[in-house]
């Protein structure tokens, strides 16, 4: 009976392990959900970090999902002058696929990211205008075509959209009527416009397609096609999701070290610093003194921790006077200065060792070493 116990364990292992595998991945992902993949300012605030960027599922394939921002991410012309153009020369095409790409996903990520071939023939953009759309282009981040709204949104809600805090500072909102909605954005789409120098955009006022000059400021929505089918424990998101949950578990340790991957990763930086001094604060509170101070000098001047730092230093130097490491309590006391009792316990540590002190002016010298201490 042990012998099978034992294989019906290993087989229950295989399948969790398989099961957790798949589990890490994107897995199947259906129309109109969210999910959040790469990480851009957002909230204007650039101390803290670029956030992590939310995107509603299109469509889906097999192993892959079509994506596009959920919100207008920053507020860019079509192209820098006004010229007759395509979506294959446009200024904002090279700005997507370069600065944007590069600054928005990790390594990692970038292996998700698909090349995509990108049509741009008449029948992608308003036919009725009959400017041309030019060549097709392969691209790994893209904006929509008119072809591509009409097929994925419907209904004059689902073209609404707002731009994010940074995008509005960049000029990404709209200026008219506040009945109509004053954080709704306009957005370019990649199509050509009513003219060669004009491009195709969502607009505000009618929630419908119109034309504007390539070389005016408008909201940019990013779209892209992703593989659902690679594991994603390296991803930002997830690491950040796991440092949470160990947070919220009492972990700290583990997720001050998970945020400290993250870098400045959608305001890690303070969250290592929370998780950090919540470690301090359990470590006094178990009369793990030492390592309570060691922490609480590392976060320097984080709220209260020069205090707790005192505090604990001073426990800790009790804690050594009480089994006798006199030399241990002399260096704590010494660091802690004047603090409650310390003074009295530094000169009982020093008799304890045949040092005689005297006091002068709040500070303890040694007598015969002129040695200040405090």
């Amino acid at each position: 009976m042990k012998k099978y116990g034992m294989i019906i364990l290993l087989i229950t292992v295989i399948l969790c392990s398989a099961i957790g595998a798949y589990a890490d991945t994107l897995g199947q992902l259906k129309a109109g959900e969210s999910i959040f993949f790469g990480a851009y300012e957002q909230n204007n605030v650039a101390d803290d970090g670029a956030e992590p960027i939310e995107w509603t599922v299109l469509t889906c394939g097999r192993d892959r999902a079509f994506l596009v921002s959920k919100y207008a991410l920053d507020c860019r012309a079509y192209n820098d002058q006004k010229t007759s153009i395509t979506w294959q020369s446009s200024s904002i095409r090279n700005w997507l696929m370069s600065s944007f790409y590069a600054s928005a996903f990790t390594e990692e990520e970038k292996k998700a990211c698909i090349e995509t071939n990108v049509s741009n023939d008449r029948g992608e953009g308003y036919v009725e205008w009959g400017t041309s759309g030019g060549k097709d282009t392969w691209d790994k981040v893209f904006l929509l075509s008119v072809r591509e709204v009409g097929l994925y949104f419907s209904g004059d809600n689902s073209f609404k959209t707002t731009g994010t805090e940074y995008a509005r500072a960049q000029g990404a909102k709209f200026m008219g009527l506040t009945s109509v909605g004053v954080k709704e954005t306009d957005w370019w789409l990649r199509s050509p416009g009513k003219e060669q120098h004009d491009a195709a955009f969502v607009g505000t006022v009618v929630h419908s397609i119109s034309t504007k000059q390539v070389n005016d400021k408008i909201g940019i929505r990013p779209a892209m096609w992703i593989y659902t089918n690679l594991e994603t424990e390296n991803y930002p998101y997830t690491i950040y999701q796991e440092a949470m949950k160990e947070s919220q578990a009492g972990n700290y340790a583990e997720a001050a070290e998970l945020f400290e991957m993250l870098g400045t990763y959608n305001n890690s930086k303070l969250r290592v610093s929370e998780n950090r001094y919540a470690q301090a604060k359990a470590a006094m509170e178990n009369g793990e003194y030492a390592s309570a101070s060691l922490l609480f000098e590392q976060l320097g001047a984080y709220q209260d921790s020069q205090t707790c730092l005192r505090d604990s230093r001073y426990q800790q130097a009790v804690s050594s006077q009480e089994v006798g490491d006199y030399e241990k309590a002399i260096e704590l006391y010494t660091k802690v200065g004047q603090y409650g009792d310390s003074m009295t316990r530094l000169k009982e540590c020093f008799q304890a060792v045949g040092t005689s002190i005297y006091y002068f002016k709040a500070s303890a010298v040694n007598r015969s070493e002129e040695r200040r201490v405090g």
